[in-house]
C-alpha cells in the first residue's frame, strides 16, 4: 500500500467516547486504533430499530438511508458520536471523528476552512475493496475535497492520487482501494473553501458485508401530478418507472438528476432517449452512470445530446447489472430553458399483456384528414399523426423541422410509399427523412435523406422493412429564406387498420399521474385535476355517441384480490360518475369492471421484487381505469368476466 508520510501533530491522549446505532457499547481509544482488547459486552450485538424512510403519496424524506442494517462487528463500526435523529456528527480532528457505518448514506455539511473528520474500520479479509463515496448536493457550490489517512497521519493513495473532490453537478467521486489493512481504523478529512455551506453524503461500502435484499429506493419519486421535478444530484435523483415518458423543461447550467431500477434478468437492453423539444435551443447533454459517478459508454461515447432539429437521441447498453439503480444527468449552456421529454425502456421487457396509451392522442389513432393545409409539429412528441392514405398540404420555414408520424398496419412486409412534391417554382429543396421513435434512420437505396426540388418533380420514399404495428416520424426541413409549400402522401396497397372505426384504437390509461385518488378510497385528491385530465376522453367519447366505452379498474398488490376489486369497482364508478356530471356523457354509454391485479390483463410494473416486498414505484403504474372502446376484441373479453 502506498502512503505519503506526513508528521503526526496530534497527541494520542483523551478518550474516545462515542455511542453507537447498532451496538450498546464504549470503546476506548486504544481499542480504536488497534482493533483490540474487545470485550465479550463490545462483541454482542443488540437490537435497535434502523433509520427508515416513510413513504406517503407526497413526500419520500430521510436523513440517513441506510442500505444495510447489520453492523460489521469492529470497533469503528460499535461506536461513533450520534445526534438524536440518528445522523453521524463528524468531529473536529481525527481523534473525535465520527464513525461511519459501512454501507449507510450519511448527510453533512462542510463549511469554508473547517475540517469534518469520520472514521471506519476495516474488517478481517485482506484484499478487500473498499469504495469511499462522496456526493456533493449543493448546486453551484465549490467542490468538496476529501482524503484518507492512517492512524499515524500517511495519506492513502488512489491512482496516484492524494485527494478527491467531489463537484456541485451532483456526480458521485469515488474512492476505491484493496490496499487497506485488515481490522485497522481509516480516517476520512472534508474540507470546502465555499463561502457558503455545502451540503454532502458519504458512504463507505464494504462488499464482505451482506448486501442490500432489495433495490434501495430513490430519494425523489413521481409526482402525483405528473409534474417533473428533477434531482440536483444523484442523491435526490428523480426515480423514473421503465416504459414511462416524462417532460421536463432544462435550466442554463442546472443539473438535472433522474435514477432508474433495472429488474431481475441480465444482459437486458435498455434504451434511454432523449427529445430537445424547443426548436432553435441548444442541445440537451446527458449520461448514464453507477452509484460510483463511473460513467457507461454507449457505442464508445460517454454523453449524448439531444439536439433543437427534435431527433430522438438514444442509449443504447446490455450491460447493465440486474437489481441495480443507475442515475442520468442532463444538463444545457443554453440561456433559455429547454423542453425535453425522456424515456427509459427495457427492451427484453416483451410480454404477452396488453400495451396500453400514455394520452388520448396515442389512444385515438390518426384523425382522418381531407386533402388540404396542416400544421406540422416540432418534433415527435408533438409530430402530426396521418392516417394511412393520407394526402396533405403545408409549408416550410427556414431551418424549422417539421414533424409528422403515421403508424403501420398489422401485416408484416406491407409496402408503404411516402412521397413529397415541392410546390413552390423557384425555390430551394425540401429535405426529408423517416425515423423510428429511437432517432434512428430509416434508409432507402442506401439513403437516408431524400429531398424534393422545385422543379415539382415528386420525390418518393419505397420500403416494405418497417415494423408492422409501429409508429415512425417524417422530419422536413429546408434552409431557404423563404416559406415554401409541399404536398406529402403517404399510402399503402391496403387498409392497414381493421380498429380505424374504434374510438380509442389502443386502450387509453388514466393512472396515478393524471388522476390521484385518496389512499385506499374512491376519492379524487384533486377533483379539479381529475377534470381536466379526463376532459379530451370526454370530447373523445362525445363525439362517437354510437360507441359504448368500457371503464376497467386495476390496482398494486397492496391487498387481498377481493378487496382491491371492490376498490378498482368504486373508482371506475367515481370516473364514469364525473364524465356525466361534468361533461354530460350519456350514462348508458358507459361499463365498469373493477379487475384488481390477478384480472389485470394489461401491462404492469413489478411491484414485487425477488423478495416478495412492495415495490411503491411501481405500484402506482398498477393503480388506473383503463379506457377502452366496447368493441375492442379486450373489452369484449373483460366483459365476460362482469
Amino acid at each position: 500500500m502506498k502512503k505519503t508520510t506526513l508528521l503526526t501533530c496530534l497527541a494520542l491522549t483523551g478518550v474516545l467516547g462515542l455511542s453507537s446505532t447498532a451496538y450498546a457499547s464504549e470503546v476506548s481509544v486504544q481499542s480504536l486504533i488497534d482493533g483490540s482488547s474487545q470485550t465479550e459486552a463490545e462483541n454482542e450485538q443488540t437490537e435497535t430499530e434502523t433509520p427508515s424512510t416513510e413513504n406517503t403519496d407526497d413526500t419520500n424524506t430521510v436523513s440517513v438511508q441506510t442500505e444495510n442494517t447489520e453492523a460489521s462487528g469492529t470497533a469503528a463500526q460499535k461506536s461513533g458520536e450520534t445526534s438524536s435523529d440518528g445522523q453521524v456528527v463528524p468531529g473536529t480532528n481525527m481523534y473525535d471523528a465520527g464513525v461511519i457505518p459501512f454501507n449507510t448514506k450519511i448527510s453533512g455539511t462542510a463549511t469554508e476552512g473547517v475540517y469534518n473528520w469520520y472514521a471506519f474500520t476495516t474488517g478481517p479479509a485482506a484484499g478487500t475493496e473498499y469504495k469511499i463515496t462522496c456526493v456533493n448536493t449543493t448546486p453551484g457550490a465549490d467542490s468538496i475535497h476529501y482524503s484518507l489517512y492512517d492512524e499515524y497521519g500517511s495519506l492513502i493513495t488512489f491512482n496516484g492520487f492524494t485527494a478527491l473532490e467531489a463537484c456541485s453537478d451532483g456526480v458521485p467521486s469515488t474512492m476505491a482501494t484493496n490496499e487497506l489493512d485488515p481490522n485497522t481504523t481509516y480516517y476520512l478529512q472534508l474540507i470546502t473553501y465555499d463561502a457558503d455551506p455545502v451540503d454532502y453524503i458519504l458512504n463507505v461500502t464494504d462488499p464482505n458485508t451482506p448486501a442490500p435484499t432489495s433495490v434501495p429506493d430513490s430519494q425523489n419519486t413521481l409526482p402525483p401530478d405528473g409534474e417533473v421535478i428533477a434531482g440536483t444530484s444523484q442523491y435526490n435523483a428523480l426515480l423514473l418507472p421503465l416504459n414511462t415518458k416524462v417532460f421536463g423543461t432544462a435550466e442554463k447550467d442546472s443539473y438535472s438528476w433522474f435514477s432508474f431500477n433495472t429488474g431481475d434478468s441480465s444482459g437486458d437492453e435498455f434504451r434511454i432517449t432523449a427529445i430537445n423539444n424547443t426548436p432553435g435551443a441548444d442541445s440537451i447533454h446527458y449520461s448514464l452512470y453507477d452509484e460510483y459517478g463511473s460513467l457507461i459508454t454507449s457505442n464508445g461515447f460517454t454523453a449524448l445530446e439531444a439536439c433543437s432539429d427534435g431527433v430522438p437521441s438514444t442509449m443504447v447498453t446490455n450491460e447493465l447489472d440486474s437489481n441495480t439503480t443507475y442515475y442520468l444527468k442532463l444538463i444545457t449552456y443554453g440561456a433559455d430553458p429547454i423542453d425535453y421529454s425522456l424515456i427509459v425502456k427495457n427492451m427484453n421487457n416483451n410480454n404477452s399483456a396488453y400495451k396500453t396509451a400514455g394520452n388520448v392522442i396515442e389512444a385515438k389513432g390518426a384523425e382522418e384528414i381531407t386533402e388540404g393545409p396542416v400544421t406540422a409539429g416540432t418534433s415527435p412528441d408533438n409530430a402530426l399523426l396521418l392516417p394511412i392514405g393520407s394526402k396533405v398540404s403545408g409549408t416550410a420555414e427556414e431551418s424549422t423541422c417539421s414533424w409528422f408520424g403515421f403508424k403501420t398496419g398489422e401485416t408484416t412486409g406491407t409496402e408503404y410509399t411516402i412521397s413529397c412534391i415541392n410546390t413552390t417554382p423557384g425555390a430551394d429543396s425540401i429535405h426529408y427523412s423517416l425515423y423510428d421513435e429511437y432517432g434512428s434512420l430509416i434508409t432507402f437505396n442506401g439513403f437516408t435523406a431524400l429531398e424534393a426540388c422545385s422543379d415539382g418533380v415528386p420525390s418518393t420514399m419505397v420500403t416494405n422493412e418497417l415494423n408492422p404495428n409501429t409508429t415512425y416520424y417524417l422530419k422536413l426541413i429546408t434552409y431557404d429564406a423563404n416559406p415554401i409549400d409541399y404536398i406529402l402522401d403517404i399510402q399503402a396497397p391496403v387498409k392497414e387498420d381493421p380498429k380505424g372505426s374504434l374510438v380509442f384504437e389502443v386502450p387509453f390509461e388514466i393512472n396515478e399521474t393524471q388522476v390521484q385518488f385518496v389512499i385506499n378510497e374512491a376519492t379524487f385528491i384533486d377533483e379539479e385535476k381529475a377534470k381536466e385530465a379526463l376532459k379530451p376522453v370526454a370530447d373523445a367519447i362525445l363525439a362517437h355517441p354510437d360507441h359504448s366505452i368500457l371503464l376497467a379498474g386495476t390496482t398494486a398488490t397492496d391487498g387481498t384480490q377481493e378487496s382491491c376489486v371492490d376498490l378498482a369497482n368504486r373508482r371506475c364508478e367515481a370516473v364514469k360518475n364525473l364524465l356525466v356530471d361534468t361533461y354530460g356523457v350519456p350514462e348508458a354509454q358507459l361499463e365498469t369492471i373493477g379487475l384488481g391485479y390477478e384480472l389485470d390483463p394489461f401491462e404492469r410494473g413489478q411491484d414485487r421484487d425477488a423478495n416478495g416486498n412492495f415495490v411503491e414505484s411501481e405500484g402506482r403504474k398498477n393503480r388506473r381505469v383503463v379506457v377502452l372502446d366496447a368493441e375492442d376484441p379486450i373489452a369484449q373479453e373483460l366483459m365476460k368476466l362482469k
